[in-house]
């Protein structure tokens, strides 16, 4: 009579790894060792000494013959793959798996494989950071993101937005740029390290960290400019304002006008002037710091004063220019 042979089965693609079964009915009580090969290549290998009651119900030992084995990284494509099994220096086992994609290998291959993150920091727009993340080995799956100032964690945002110029270079269907509210309290002519990572992890996007802040009197002056400016065109509007309601003296009331219409006209006009004189309030009064900072630099110089210049002096996060991708 011939002794009985080595046998199993591989069964399914589990959230722990690639499920299945092996024996040797010669050596009941001895655990072998399993090997799952990816289309015919060696790449990953287990015991199969884990206990399954279903084993003890069909007989096979003492039921201590399951295995659970985790690749260390995905398969290379193309894609699809087969992955079958077979016992060391024994035969092939039965059953084999399928994947069509990389992303049908999640459970089946160690997590930390499939952090294959690409990202960019673009630099600050309107008062919102913005850049582009996503995931080379899931590239539908968007990519949640966490925004910090040094060490203080700020807020998250998803990668979702659509932008073309990240579509034409391949990047996730174009769906992966993302735009993060900076909070007003930034806006306080101190320096910031601004970084951006992927939640849950320590991968940092390229640009990571950048240095934000009011730091210097002409960029300020510029600013003001430009401010000014606005608040020329503004004036504008409300003269034109002013000439559809038929207004000559905001404190006075034309008879020939509905009355509610004259209030609403005052209520815009109070409106848009309370939020302009903000505004400048806010840049003059960091122009001022500024202003200080530079002149007490400059009266008192010394090896520890220029390195402190230098590093105040740093690019200007609002002047970087878009990274495009490639």
């Amino acid at each position: 009579m011939l002794p009985a042979m080595p046998e199993g089965m591989l069964l399914a693609s589990g959230p722990n790894g690639i499920e299945g079964w092996a024996w040797d009915p010669s050596r009941p009580y001895d655990p072998v060792e399993v090997e799952l090969l990816v289309n015919g290549a060696m790449m990953a290998r287990g015991v199969a000494d884990q206990f399954d009651i279903g084993l003890v119900h069909q007989r096979i030992g003492n039921g201590l013959h399951a295995f659970n084995i985790q690749l260390d990284k995905l398969p290379d494509g193309p894609y699809p793959v087969t992955v079958s099994a077979r016992i060391v220096n024994g035969p092939d086992i039965q059953g084999h798996l399928t994947f069509k994609m990389p992303a049908d290998f999640k459970g089946a291959v160690v997590e930390t494989a499939f952090h294959d993150y690409d990202g960019f920091i673009d630099g600050i727009r309107k008062g919102k950071l913005c850049g582009w993340v996503w995931n080379r080995c899931l590239p539908d799956e968007r990519v949640l993101v966490s925004l910090y100032d040094g060490l203080v964690h700020v807020g998250d945002t998803l990668a979702t937005d659509f932008r073309n110029d990240l579509k034409q270079a391949g990047k996730a269907n174009g769906h992966c740029a993302f735009s993060i509210d900076l909070p007003l309290n930034m806006l306080d002519g101190a320096m910031h390290s601004l970084s951006v990572r992927v939640h849950g992890t320590t991968w940092q996007l390229v640009n990571s960290p950048m240095v934000f802040g009011l730091n210097s009197a002409s960029g300020l002056a510029d600013m003001v400019v430009k401010l000014q400016q606005d608040v020329a065109k503004l004036s504008q509007m409300v003269n034109a304002l002013f000439s559809v309601f038929h207004i000559t003296d905001l404190d006075s009331k034309d008879k020939s006008m509905p009355e509610v219409g004259n209030d609403a006209g005052k209520n815009l006009v109070d409106a848009l002037m309370k939020r302009t004189e903000a505004l400048l309030t806010i840049q003059r009064e960091a122009l001022e710091q500024e202003m200080r900072v530079l002149a007490a630099e400059k009266t008192s110089i010394s090896p520890t004063s220029i390195t402190k210049v230098d590093a105040r002096h740093g690019r200007l996060a609002s002047a970087l220019p878009d990274h495009k991708a490639s």
